[in-house]
């Protein structure tokens, strides 16, 4: 549940992100969960790990380098 709560959180910053018509770099997304920093990493079938990978197709649409 911590796990999907972070990955929604992330997912939130990044809509911000997508939504806010000035965004000046670098950009920290800051996260405190060991599990969705790990996550972030492979590409996995856990559940719930669809939503690390939506939270980086969101980022993609930036058109920025993480």
């Amino acid at each position: 549940m911590v796990y999907n709560a972070e990955v929604v959180g992330m997912m939130l910053a990044a809509h911000f992100l997508l939504t806010y018509d000035k965004i000046e770099l670098p950009i920290a997304i800051y996260v405190d969960t060991q599990a969705a920093i790990e996550s972030s990493d492979a590409f996995s079938t856990k559940p719930g790990h669809y939503l690390i990978d939506h939270f980086y197709s969101m980022i993609n649409e930036l058109h920025i380098d993480l």
